[in-house]
């Protein structure tokens, strides 16, 4: 019977250290996605303030436009 149970306890035991190296692996995985939304979030957030930039610089723009003499 031992030489049943053996290579099944074995393959129980690989079993379990690959499911242990998969979670690890796969936490970080979560890990490095969770880093790349900050990024992207980040990036989001600065083209955002890029945009209201050139909309006020526009906006001031056009009313110098309204405001200056025309020869």
């Amino acid at each position: 019977m031992s030489d049943t149970l053996a290579p099944l306890l074995n393959e129980l035991k690989r079993l379990e250290r690959a499911t242990v190296a998969g979670r690890a692996d796969a936490i970080a995985l979560i890990h490095e996605v969770q880093e790349l939304r900050a990024r992207l979030v980040a990036a989001r957030d600065g083209v955002g303030a890029e945009i209201e930039t050139v909309q006020r610089g526009i906006a001031a723009f056009n009313a110098y436009g309204q405001t200056a003499r025309r020869p």
